[in-house]
């Protein structure tokens, strides 16, 4: 499969079908949960295998390695190689691979075969399982969650079985017209079929561009606004998101010609050209922290009065209460004045992720304006966001501040900004964004100038 784009298109739902798409995404958490207490005994089974000991033992030396020519020697031992074969016969034999875990999916839905659809299961439940354990086999993932109550967020189909795209006359379409009205289908064995209309604003000429491609895969979505569920459909497409344009027939981002040199930190971006040398604040002004403390301290003041028996004495909340000789995990009761705090603390971080995005677009498109060929820093976000180690030392020789800009970091969402540009760049037929590594110390603020001229001039 080529490029795809995603479009997400509203769903005219009535109060009926909320509730019975409410039982639905539940059903799917549910199974969801249980598949995942089973994989989780196995992975546990398959880590105490002496010959899967033995073996990751014998790859994690390689990348424990720091010296490259070592590492290459281990790499092509043949104590490496038998290793590396020994791992994948044993997530063989013990069932991870993407193609088990849909198979096993199936089985958990058997008690739910009346109201889930096979193909809905396997690519809601089985394949995201699956790019959990991956991550966790041989990325940077720690382990696989279970999803809490009210939690699950979408359930997906290929269009053609479960959720499909209906028009007038009730036949399945993976093409759809712009002129037509058409339908979101959820439909099982038993149970109520949701038909639920598409709302297209017939102004929108990008969603009714993007809207007549082909479509690979149909999702329904969830967000809560103001404290209830609204839903929508998301429809993967063929292509590059389509080009919008002005009334009057002009494009309405243009793309310049040339490099532009970005330095970009937790702050600011600094971008060279050959023209000028600017730096943009990308500070997000959160006018609302003082009414996100207020809610947070009267949740807090409502969880301890409800929940005395989870504090200590000196305040701070238990690790546990022991019965019957086993710790067991605290039982929290909410107050419905606490859920009302929470669901409008949950409403003004929606707010503030979009507005967020909303952002990072106008930034993204700001820049892009000036050139197409974007040179940055890859600055390391990650490592900024975390606590420094009390011996590390700035370039100068002076000991660095212990601080972590991680609060700084999730506001401005400067990598967001990047990831953007980097999109938009390919979805118009450019290259993307190349990243330069700069050895600089990244708290001088007063050498922004010159590193973004660097990166203009490499």
């Amino acid at each position: 499969m080529g490029a795809v784009s995603v479009i997400t298109i509203p769903l005219k739902t009535e109060k009926w079908q909320e509730d019975v798409l409410f039982k639905r995404f539940e059903t799917y958490r549910s199974i969801y949960n249980a598949m995942l207490g089973g994989c989780l005994k196995t992975y546990r089974k398959m880590l105490r295998d002496e010959r899967y000991i033995q073996s990751i033992e014998v790859i994690h030396s390689a990348y424990k390695e720091s010296d490259e020519k070592k590492k290459k020697e281990i790499k092509k031992s043949d104590e490496y190689k038998e290793a590396t074969t020994t791992q994948k016969d044993l997530l063989k034999e013990y069932g991870f691979s993407e193609f088990a875990f849909v198979s096993l999916s199936l089985k958990y839905a058997k008690h739910f075969s009346n109201v889930t659809s096979t193909n809905v299961v396997g690519l809601s439940v089985g394949k995201p399982m699956w790019s959990g354990f991956n991550k966790m086999l041989f990325g940077n993932g720690k382990i696989v969650h279970f999803k809490k109550y009210n939690t699950w967020s979408s359930i997906v189909s290929n269009g053609k079985s479960g959720i499909r795209i209906i028009g007038s006359d009730g036949k399945t379409t993976m093409e759809m017209d712009s002129k037509e009205q058409y339908f979101c289908l959820l439909s099982t064995k038993a149970g109520k079929k949701l038909k639920m209309p598409l709302k297209v604003c017939k102004k929108d000429l990008f969603m009714l561009e993007m809207m007549e491609r082909k479509i690979h895969q149909v999702r329904i979505v969830r967000e809560k606004v103001n404290g209830r569920f609204k839903y929508c459909v998301q429809l993967t497409v063929e292509g590059e998101p389509a080009i919008k344009y002005k009334t009057d027939g002009s494009r309405l981002h243009d793309i310049g010609e040339g490099r532009v040199g970005l330095y970009i930190d937790t702050k600011y971006v600094v971008v060279t050209t050959a023209e000028e040398t600017k730096a943009l604040d990308i500070s997000f002004q959160n006018d609302v922290s003082e009414e996100i403390s207020k809610l947070q301290n009267l949740m807090e003041n409502s969880r301890r009065a409800m929940n005395p028996g989870n504090y200590n004495e000196d305040g701070t909340i238990k690790k546990g209460i022991f019965k019957d000789g086993q710790r067991r995990p605290l039982h929290w009761v909410n107050s419905n004045t606490y859920m009302k705090y929470k669901a409008r603390l949950s409403d003004i971080h929606r707010k503030q992720a979009k507005q967020r995005k909303i952002r990072a677009n106008i930034i993204a498109n700001e820049i892009l304006s000036l050139g197409n060929d974007i040179v940055v820093n890859d600055y390391p976000f990650q490592a900024a966001a975390m606590r420094k180690k009390e011996d590390e030392l700035k370039a100068n020789g002076t000991p660095a501040s212990k601080a972590k800009a991680g609060k700084r970091i999730g506001e401005n969402a400067p990598a967001m900004i990047v990831s953007i540009i980097d999109q938009k760049l390919k979805s118009n037929g450019y290259d993307g964004v190349t990243k330069k590594k700069l050895k600089v110390d990244h708290s001088i603020t007063e050498y922004r100038k010159f590193y973004s001229s660097e990166l203009y001039r490499a």
